[in-house]
């Protein structure tokens, strides 16, 4: 687990922004890298890869750049999510219920596992099928394009289930898993340890620190808030689930990776400050019990913001922007 002070921060925006954006990207790019070599060297017996983490760790971001650096590496790629084989909203038969009746939006049996299972199989045997399209604002699932597995080509397939057996069970021996999430702690003070993108990152100092799970949830503000049609407080009160679901049906099969990636961006949450400030300090205020939204609400207030317009075309802070 890394540690990075918000004072780290700030110094390092304040004395060259830019340079200190490349050299965060340049943390992440080189995981990246090293997955791609994985993947190349073993794509001919595993052609199914899989990438699976919690609630905003970057899933959709990360397999499209596997994708790219695969393309460029010789080996054909595409990805798909595993969002897209949710059931709708109406099929009321096929969707888990929480103990007060609600969905259950965290269980692995949300997904359609049959006809995921099928079309993983279509893949791996390089045989045309139809992959569907969910609408998260409507919850309505259509069929969407006709994919087939390219000779020689890797499919990708991100999801918060993906690494759970039930999906795969039948073609494990296909498959290298990624597990991605955030690693990293941001503290309200500075921290001790090693330089990275200009900022320090090392072990904890006394002051307060913010868990990656919360940096994922201002991920999940932003995105959410401006493209699933839902409000902060929506957002707040679905994250409890969220933590409950991540407990029961992630982190177990976290072991089951072959590759573990910190998605965390040393710069992003002054981004998210820009879009965030507000409604973290609302939802704290009425929630003055919650400690991590306190820490939440005091770091944004404390960050140097940064432009939306200065995070780079390729970054993974634009999945949530």
């Amino acid at each position: 687990m890394n540690f990075l002070g918000v004072e780290s921060i700030n110094s390092a925006v304040a004395q060259d922004m830019r340079g200190f954006i490349n050299r965060s990207e340049d943390i992440y790019n080189s995981n990246i890298l090293t997955a791609t070599e994985h993947i190349r060297l073993l794509s001919g017996g595993k052609p199914i890869v899989l990438v699976a983490g919690p609630s905003g760790s970057a899933k959709t971001t990360t397999a499209k750049r596997l994708c790219e650096c695969l393309g460029a590496a010789g080996v054909p790629a595409f990805s798909i999510s595993m969002d897209n084989y949710f059931y709708p909203k109406d099929e009321a038969l096929h969707t888990p219920k929480t103990p007060d009746g609600k969905i259950d939006f965290e269980s692995p049996y949300r997904v359609d596992i049959p006809r995921f299972k099928a079309d993983v199989k279509a893949f791996l045997e390089g045989r045309e099928t139809i992959v569907p399209h969910f609408d998260f604002v409507t919850q309505r699932r259509t069929d969407g394009e006709l994919i087939k597995r390219p000779p020689d080509g890797v499919v990708i397939i991100e999801g918060i289930h993906a690494l759970n057996p039930i999906m795969t069970d039948s073609i494990k021996e296909h498959t290298f898993g990624i597990y991605v999430s955030v690693r990293t702690k941001i503290t309200s003070c500075g921290g001790a340890g090693g330089v990275c993108g200009g900022a320090v990152m090392g072990k904890p100092g006394t002051e307060h620190s913010l868990p990656p799970s919360m940096v994922r949830l201002m991920r999940r503000l932003s995105r959410d808030k401006r493209f699933r049609g839902r409000t902060p407080l929506e957002i707040w009160e679905m994250y409890k689930l969220v933590a409950l679901g991540e407990e029961q049906y992630i982190k177990p099969f976290r072991p089951l990776a072959d590759l573990d990636i910190d998605t965390f961006i040393p710069y992003e949450a002054g981004v998210y400050k820009n879009f965030l400030e507000k409604d973290v300090k609302a939802i704290s205020e009425k929630f003055p019990e919650n400690e991590d939204l306190n820490m939440m609400s005091e770091i944004l207030e404390k960050l140097i913001p940064i432009p939306e317009t200065a995070v780079p075309e390729y970054s993974i802070v634009h999945e949530f922007i």
